[in-house]
Parts: C-alpha cells; structure tokens; sequence
C-alpha cells in the first residue's frame, strides 16, 4: 500500500518543470510542422500548373497540322 502512495503523490516543481519544456518543444515542432506543410502545398501546386501546362502543350500538339506526312497516310 505504501509504494501505491507513494506512487500517487506529485512533484509539483517537476511537473512544472517538465512541461515548460515540453510547451517550448512543442512550439518547435509547430512551426516544424507548418513550414513542412507550406512547402507540401508549394510544391503540390508546382505539380498542378506543371500538369496543366503539359496537358495543354499535348492538346496543342493533337490539333495541330502534320503537312506532308499527314496527307501522305
């Protein structure tokens, strides 16, 4: 019964401690994990208009005409 006790009782000072510290971890890994998630997007978008652009380049390329090799088939 007595490590049970003795188990339950809390350091006040050390708990207030710790989770200063924790606080100021956490505040890094937010901005971490902010910075991580604009660049995602920075580069997600990248892709799109990479995409768009290329798709439009292809549709270009199917409508335009061949000339002679075009007539030949």
């Amino acid at each position: 019964m007595i490590p049970a006790l003795q188990a339950t009782r809390v350091n006040l000072n050390e708990s207030l401690k710790d989770s200063t510290q924790n606080a100021a971890g956490r505040w890094r890994s937010r901005r971490l994990r902010n910075v991580l998630v604009g660049g995602q997007i920075a580069l997600g978008m990248v892709l799109l208009v990479g995409f768009g652009l290329l798709l439009r380049s292809f549709l270009n390329v199917e409508s335009s005409q061949w000339g002679m090799t075009r007539a030949m088939f």
